[in-house]
């Protein structure tokens, strides 16, 4: 049905059943991501951005049960999606410079802030480092202040743990 309907109706609709799925899945993790599959394997060519928020979700699930490899994938995964491509191939960017697309800055935002909290809590201190300073160098539309709330939070306990008040 996604062809047929507005594509702002079609990711209402599917983010309400997943929202009820996972309300009455909260128990059963296993079944909750075969959802998440099943309905990512649909969305990845239908529409681009409904896919990368329930990867999104799906990384929230796979960072409460601690499953970092399987995030760690997923992550890199959303990460490709993000980078600027030509003719489905990924450009690689000199030596220093940014190789994302920043049309999909608020997406890679997101991707981020899962990222940090991931690294935060494996207290992966070298990765974190490497990995906030991206985030500060991205230039979002709209930024959600949840996201940055996030990034912004973990930033700060990085410095605190470094003891770097300034």
């Amino acid at each position: 049905m996604m062809s047929k309907v507005a594509r702002n109706d079609a990711s209402e609709a599917i983010n309400n059943i997943i929202d009820a799925v996972s309300r009455h899945l909260q128990d059963n993790v296993e079944l909750q991501k075969k959802i998440y599959s099943m309905t990512l394997d649909t969305l990845k060519t239908q529409n681009e951005k409904l896919w990368h928020t329930i990867c999104l979700r799906l990384g929230k699930v796979y960072l409460e049960q601690h499953s970092y490899k399987q995030l760690d994938e997923l992550l890199s995964v959303l990460k490709n999606s993000c980078r600027k491509t030509c003719s489905d191939q990924i450009i690689s960017a000199p030596e220093g410079q940014d190789e994302f697309d920043q049309s999909k800055s608020n997406l890679l935002l997101e991707t981020f802030a899962l990222e940090i909290q991931m690294c935060h809590q494996m207290k992966d201190k070298q990765r974190l480092k490497k990995i906030y300073p991206k985030t500060m160098n991205l230039k979002a539309v709209i930024s959600d202040p949840r996201v940055m709330g996030i990034i912004k939070e973990c930033g700060g306990k990085m410095y605190m743990a470094e003891k770097r008040w300034a």
